[in-house]
């Protein structure tokens, strides 16, 4: 087994400021939306740049906050 890689900066923080799952406003403005319903708006279309689900019981959208972090990461890179 490879050595771990020390922790991404980026996963960290948001992983402890928002837990495994990061939804409602926080994913809405990690995103890039300026109001909710801007994001509300996407998700209906299908145009999110993360996957995101809904949760039985609960109220709005979630995404893992690992594929948000990738994400962030990935923006101003160059295509590969």
């Amino acid at each position: 087994m490879p050595p771990a890689s020390p922790p991404d900066p980026l996963v960290s923080a948001l992983l402890s400021a928002h837990g495994e799952l990061i939804g409602g406003a926080d994913l809405a403005r990690c995103l890039g939306f300026k109001t909710t319903r801007a994001f509300q708006k996407a998700a209906s279309a299908e145009r999110l740049p993360v996957e995101t689900f809904v949760l039985e019981g609960r109220r709005g959208r979630f995404a893992r906050t690992r594929d948000l972090a990738a994400w962030l990461a990935s923006l101003g890179q160059a295509p590969s």
